[in-house]
């Protein structure tokens, strides 16, 4: 067991036992009162064992106090009815310095029993006392004691409420935390998909195409090569960039990425040759646009014929590949990227492409912030 839990729970039964100091008032009573001496043995000897009986209640939580929604201790209710038995014991040698037990029992009930139950109890300990503070002979000086009684429970009920209101906020700093982990690692999921999805198609198209050129044209040969080396370092670049969360996409570089991955992959292209009139806002998200669209007519498409268009309305990436008949379903980059449109107000949608009959992959312009 840890050290500072140990010291914790230590304190808590210092704290708890110094208000049995209370206790001293009904112990001197019946020291100093007339009664014989074996009436006098048992009162002490009970309110000892009331003390013993006392700290017992309250070692047996491990967590007292915490919240209201708890299993009822039988052990608990054992103790407390032990308590309860005690405290007449003491009466016939400590008159009614006697009553100094009950708020005791009120915060023992409070603790053992949920809210409901525990203020009847201790509404009903208030009461016993302050009648027989009126009704007892030669108990006059008792009169009051329902006060330090309500007190007690008052007091025992507010830490309940403190230390409930604590537990939760620490369940929902729990919670907070296992929820930012979960979207962290939601991130670099999506993230590294998208990089590495791309980065890999294309370093497979530039090999492909350079293992065709190896006789033919040996000096584009060699550029492709250099290409794929390239964009290896580029990838690697950009996971450790995902890990340590500086991930940073533009939408002009990923339209020069495009039209070179598109080249290489012998699909005719036609990019923009200007963004200047897209938001500024928008132009990471439709650098990612650009990337999973690409990526995607590379993979999948089988098309001859791409086309970006990209202004303030949007961006759309469109191609004349045998997909656009059936829009395949959505896969892990398409989900990433719908959840990146939705995370900046934008919406995305997946259908035909009506110019070029394949598939049409396009994103409105993000909401004004």
């Amino acid at each position: 067991m840890p050290r500072d839990v140990i010291g914790r729970r230590a304190f808590a039964q210092v704290w708890i036992a110094v208000w049995l100091v209370f206790l001293l008032n009904p112990l001197h009573a019946a020291l100093t009162s007339d009664a014989a001496r074996g009436v006098k043995a048992a009162a002490v000897a009970a309110i000892a064992l009331f003390a013993v009986l006392y700290l017992a209640l309250f070692a047996n939580r491990r967590r007292p106090l915490v919240g209201e929604e708890r299993s009822l201790s039988p052990r608990s209710v054992g103790l407390l009815a032990g308590m309860l038995a005690l405290t007449p014991a003491v009466a016939p040698a400590a008159g009614a310095r006697a009553l100094d037990m009950v708020p005791y029992l009120a915060v023992a009930a409070m603790f053992t029993f949920d809210a409901h139950v525990a203020w009847a109890l201790a509404l009903a300990a208030a009461a016993a006392a302050e009648a027989l503070a009126f009704t007892v002979p030669g108990w006059g000086e008792g009169r009051g004691a329902s006060l330090p009684v309500l007190l007690a429970a008052a007091a025992v009920f507010g830490i309940r409420i403190a230390s409930r209101r604590n537990s939760d906020l620490m369940r929902a700093r729990v919670a907070l935390a296992e929820r930012a982990v979960d979207d962290e690692r939601a991130r670099m999921t999506r993230d590294m998909h998208d990089i590495l999805g791309h980065s890999l198609t294309v370093i497979a198209v530039k090999s492909e195409l350079a293992g065709h050129l190896v006789e033919a044209d040996p000096a584009r040969c060699a550029a492709e090569i250099a290409d794929v080396e390239r964009l290896a370092r580029g990838a690697l670049a950009d996971v450790r960039a995902t890990i340590a969360g500086s991930t940073s996409v533009t939408l002009a570089g990923e339209l020069v990425s495009a039209g070179s991955a598109l080249d290489a992959g012998g699909i005719d292209a036609e990019l923009p040759t200007a963004v200047d009139d897209v938001p500024v806002e928008a132009r990471e998200l439709y650098g990612w646009v650009v990337r999973e669209g690409v990526t995607n007519v590379l993979r999948h498409s089988g098309a001859h014929r791409c086309r970006v268009r990209v202004g303030p309305d949007g961006i759309a990436v469109e191609d004349d590949g045998a997909a656009g008949a059936e829009p395949p379903p959505e896969g892990q980059g398409l989900r990433g990227l719908r959840a990146r449109a939705r995370a900046a107000g934008a919406a995305m949608t997946v259908s035909r492409s009506s110019d070029l009959g394949g598939l049409r992959l396009a994103v409105g312009p993000p909401e004004a912030s």
